[in-house]
């Protein structure tokens, strides 16, 4: 069938930097876009908040084995999506990034970038940014992965160094500035995926705090608040002085009697005088 899962890097100088290995050092030209693509293969994740309510950012932890899987992923979607369009078999991930021209004239590491690019431009993705097994599936994940499309650009975008590397010495000037310049083009794809979710996730944040000060702020200034202001500082000094009042009820019916327009239930005053109690008691 053509199709061949399980990809593996294969620049052991790549596989040690990923792995976070001490000994592990990049030439100066690979450096700065293995840094680049591997942040953006944790990618981020602020779902999460702390105590205070306050958004706490932190970053995934995709171990190598979890971006090697996400190559594949990356190459499998595309097939589910270009093959009845363009081909009538399903590549490999090792064709994928051989990057040979196709059928339709395109190669499929551009296809790629097509895809990733164009999936913020259009709804592909109806429940939010990350991708579903249900929608793409991959046999090879024993269960559904936790991966945005930023995360997958980016693992594609290392597999693109990886063969860059290990084939770099055979590669002629204008052949590797290409695919170095297609490693970068990855990495750029996945940092603005990545940021463009974290700014979505914020400003839609940012709409539900305003929202939620403005309703505090009404509720904070509507007539039946400040009414039971006046009530609570009224039952304090029913507190201090308890002869006046004999009973929580007969508190409720003067307070109704007193602003008959805004307080229609002794019940629900007898409930504020409940609640006052159980928190003064603490």
């Amino acid at each position: 069938m053509g199709r061949h899962m399980g990809y593996k890097f294969k620049s052991g100088v790549l596989t040690a930097y990923l792995s976070h290995e001490a000994s592990a050092q990049l030439p100066g030209y690979f450096a700065p876009v293995a840094l680049e693509l591997s942040e953006q293969v944790r990618g981020y994740d602020f779902t999460e908040t702390t105590q205070d309510g306050r958004v706490h950012v932190s970053m995934f932890e995709h171990d190598l084995e979890d971006t090697q899987r996400f190559v594949d992923w990356s190459v499998e979607i595309w097939n589910q999506i270009w093959r009845s369009a363009h081909r009538s078999r399903r590549i490999s991930t090792d064709e994928c990034l051989a990057n040979i021209v196709l059928r339709d004239g395109d190669t499929p590491l551009e296809s790629l970038l097509s895809m990733f690019e164009g999936w913020h431009e259009g709804s592909e993705l109806d429940d939010g940014p990350y991708l579903p097994l249900t929608k793409y599936s991959f046999s090879e994940f024993p269960e559904e992965p936790f991966a945005t499309i930023g995360n997958l650009c980016a693992a594609t975008g290392l597999a693109v160094l990886d063969q860059f590397i290990v084939h770099f010495k055979s590669k002629n000037k204008e052949s590797a500035l290409y695919e170095l310049g297609l490693a970068w083009q990855f990495a750029s794809i996945a940092r603005w995926s990545n940021h463009m979710e974290m700014a979505m996730y914020f400003e839609m944040e940012s709409s539900r705090e305003r929202m939620a000060r403005a309703a505090r702020a009404r509720h904070k200034k509507s007539p039946i608040q400040m009414a039971k202001h006046e009530v609570y500082e009224l039952w304090q000094m029913w507190e201090r002085s308890p002869s006046k009042y004999p009973s929580a009820a007969a508190f409720a019916r003067d307070m109704c009697d007193k602003w008959p327009d805004l307080l229609h239930s002794e019940v629900v005053v007898a409930r504020w005088v409940r609640d006052w109690r159980k928190k003064k008691a603490g």
